[in-house]
């Protein structure tokens, strides 16, 4: 069960940008090598296992774009589809916890 209640023990969403129209590319993986791969291309990081990333760019000039990159959700709310949701706050308001 999820509970929204402001007594959440979660630290609070810092946004970073402004509301505007946001174009959205959603990749899915089939498995984490793959998913891993393409962050490594992206970034030249070869560090830590990631279960999704976003990349976003043009804040507040248009056109602004998103693109997600996820494991395939395998069923109704699994951690997967928990991950795509995360990346998509990325999308919508930036950088929005501290790592």
């Amino acid at each position: 069960m999820f509970s929204c209640s402001e007594q959440s023990n979660k630290p609070a969403i810092e946004k970073q940008l402004q509301r505007q129209e946001l174009k959205v590319t959603i990749n899915f993986y089939p498995n984490l090598r793959l998913l891993n791969q393409k962050y490594n291309k992206e970034f030249g990081d070869t560090g830590n296992i990631r279960t999704g990333f976003a990349v976003w760019a043009n804040p507040g000039k248009e056109p602004y774009w998103c693109d997600i990159h996820v494991l395939e959700p395998k069923s109704v709310d699994d951690e997967r589809t928990l991950t795509l949701g995360h990346e998509l706050a990325h999308c919508i308001y930036g950088s929005y916890h501290k790592e």
